[in-house]
């Protein structure tokens, strides 16, 4: 909140800790997206460990935000939340049809 001069309260400027975890690993998955989308630069042992470390870090994401998977079930859905969830649980899907395809074809994390 702010007092009535608009400047912020001293409560507004501090993060708690999970906000702060959920800030770093947001700007990890994106620094290690954009790593891993470089693989023309770099060589396919990067590209393989950073999709790998994404992997490692959409868990903690999803851990952290563990309480979006307990409303999920609780109030109405209106159309927009419909929409919402299911471009979500979508997501989902295809996050594990890629890691599965990503194990298969691994030459170096999972040289099997």
């Amino acid at each position: 909140m702010a007092d009535g001069l608009g400047h912020p309260s001293h409560r507004d400027e501090e993060m708690s800790w999970t906000q702060r975890s959920k800030l770093l690993v947001d700007i990890l998955l994106v620094v290690a997206l954009i790593g891993a989308m470089s693989n023309k630069i770099t060589e396919n042992a990067i590209h393989e460990w950073l999709g790998l470390s994404m992997i490692v870090m959409l868990i903690v994401h999803n851990a952290l935000n563990w309480r979006w998977f307990t409303a999920l079930f609780r109030g109405r859905y209106g159309i927009r939340r419909i929409v919402n969830s299911s471009i979500t649980l979508l997501l989902l899907a295809s996050l594990l049809v890629l890691l599965a395809s990503a194990v298969m074809i691994s030459r170096t994390v999972f040289p099997f």
